[in-house]
């Protein structure tokens, strides 16, 4: 799925930063169940079969993200 293109239902933005360690990503949802919903219908499957075509163990069980709701949200024109 190419999120650019078709983000997936109930994102609002998706950021992603370069740390010493690899990236850092904050994504903002209308809600905790679409981005749960995400979760378990496309990234967790799609992370599943990219490590195993690469030979690369996932952690088990997967972490689960941090949330923190947010308070406010500009969005700009």
């Amino acid at each position: 799925m190419d999120a650019r293109e078709n983000p997936p239902a109930g994102l609002i933005a998706h950021v992603v930063t370069e740390t010493a360690n690899g990236v850092h990503v904050v994504d903002i949802w209308e809600s905790t169940a679409d981005l749960q919903r995400f979760n378990q219908v496309q990234l967790i499957p799609s992370m599943k079969k990219v490590s195993q075509e690469r030979g690369i163990q996932l952690a088990n069980p997967i972490p689960e993200p941090k949330i923190t709701e947010a308070y406010d949200l500009v969005r700009g024109s």
